[in-house]
């Protein structure tokens, strides 16, 4: 397993090895569905259908209908994030420093401005719908980007090697580091810090009951 994401009451997960996309039903933990999307698939967003990156293709899969589609990149992504709502998809190019933009209803790509030394995790601002962070590993920081033309609008340091990031509602900004998890607080931009015996290499947000 390589990347998983929630959407509804399943949960989509990327097996790498076996090329892959399996849906589960967290629930009653069984495997609903599965569908071979080829060999190499890494990162996964849900919108409409699943966007799986694989290497310098994006797999479009649509599990209801087990149809797979291909969308040719113009280098390998690191990782794809949906805007809610639409047929647009934002993936991070590591090699170039850029992020491409995907509209994936008409299959169109289009290169924005280098945003980042080595971007890797991305994930749009649900709460302001018109931007996106984006993980630069290389220079240990995250970056805010404008989702219309790549514009950098802020940058958060402090975040060594920096991968993925989630938001904590509309109030934090939380990023996963080499040595543990840095937390900034939108209003002031303060950033906290909880360091880990080892390296995370993820993070997410859960809300409690």
């Amino acid at each position: 397993p390589r990347d998983v994401t929630v959407e509804a009451l399943r949960a989509y997960v990327t097996d790498a090895r076996g090329g892959r996309l399996l849906v589960l039903a967290p629930r009653t933990r069984r495997l609903v569905a599965q569908l071979r999307v080829g060999a190499g698939a890494t990162a996964i967003a849900v919108s409409g259908v699943a966007l799986v990156t694989r290497g310098d293709e994006l797999a479009l899969a649509d599990v209801r209908r087990r149809r797979v589609d291909e969308l040719s990149l113009p280098e390998p992504a690191a990782d794809v994030t949906e805007r809610p709502d639409t047929a647009e998809a934002y993936l991070t190019l590591p090699e170039s420093g850029r992020l491409a933009k995907v509209d994936w209803g008409l299959r169109r790509v289009q290169l924005l401005d280098r945003i980042a030394a080595q971007p890797a995790g991305a994930t749009f601002d649900v709460y302001a719908g018109d931007r996106l962070w984006v993980a630069d590993g290389e220079r240990g920081r995250i970056v805010l980007v404008s989702a219309r033309d790549g514009r950098v609008l802020r940058r958060l340091g402090g975040c060594a090697r920096a991968n993925r990031i989630a938001q904590g509602g509309s109030a934090w900004i939380v990023a996963s580091c080499s040595d543990g998890v840095a937390f900034w607080f939108v209003r002031d931009w303060k950033r906290r810090f909880v360091r880990l015996d080892g390296s995370a290499a993820g993070v997410d947000v859960a809300v409690l009951p």
